[in-house]
């Protein structure tokens, strides 16, 4: 499973949607659209520059429910990454409708920890709308098991404590992190933060992951070589996982 990330509108909304197009064609699994925000704490360099310059470019929240009005029919699962600032701001019922409402099928928010999403829980099992939580390399094993129960359909394991990046070093509990998972769920595994290389990718399939995350190579593509070029890239990495 190949998971590709985008920021929405960057470097401009039709961009974004031309790549989510090209992106489901070339053997993206699942195409992660993160919304532009101005204090995104798990983003690094490659993706905050992509946030500012959306934002830059007078990106709102009405963009984002335009490309996917014009993206809901292609057969590759949409996730939205957004802050919970955002969605407490625009209304918790009323962003899960949204999102079910343009077939979205997962909702990533890395700065709500689990203790405090009751809320946000009770709506999305409400819409039938998925939440996929995270789990770093420093999370306890019980709170570990706990997130990996409430995924219902994949979970995301951060490769390394920090933000993302293209670092390639990753943490070295993340094979017996996986390991652990994996007795706990059948839900897939997908690994994230600083992939950007096919021998990474096939490393973290030996491992028994089931998928990766790939996001600041994808925008760092797109920002300086185009889709068409983004596009390729990711048909590589999915034959290096998927050979």
């Amino acid at each position: 499973m190949l998971i590709a990330y985008l920021t929405a509108g960057a470097p401009d909304i039709n961009t974004t949607k031309e790549a989510v197009m090209k992106l489901a064609k070339k053997g993206a699994d699942v195409i992660e659209i993160g919304v532009p925000y101005s204090d995104a704490l798990a983003d690094g360099a490659i993706l905050q520059k992509a946030s500012k310059q959306a934002l830059m470019n007078g990106f709102h929240l009405d963009h984002l429910w335009n490309l996917l009005s014009e993206v809901n029919e292609i057969e590759v699962p949409l996730v939205i990454l957004a802050y919970y600032n955002q969605i407490w701001h625009y209304g918790v019922e009323k962003w899960v409708k949204k999102l079910v409402a343009h077939n979205v099928k997962g909702l990533i928010v890395p700065d709500l920890p689990y203790e405090e999403s009751k809320t946000l829980r009770q709506i999305c099992d409400r819409y039938g709308l998925n939440i996929i939580w995270l789990i770093s390399p420093t999370t306890n094993k019980t709170r570990a098991q706990e997130l990996a129960r409430a995924c219902k359909d994949w979970i995301y394991v951060i490769s390394r404590t920090g933000v993302t990046g293209l670092e390639t070093e990753f943490d070295k509990q993340i094979p017996k992190l996986i390991g652990e998972l994996k007795k706990v769920t059948n839900a897939p595994i997908a690994l994230g933060f600083g992939i950007s290389k096919s021998e990474q990718v096939k490393l973290v399939k030996s491992w028994g992951a089931d998928g990766v995350i790939i996001g600041s190579a994808c925008m760092q593509i797109l920002l300086e070589k185009g889709v068409d070029q983004l596009s390729e890239w990711i048909s590589v990495m999915k034959k290096s996982f998927c050979p």
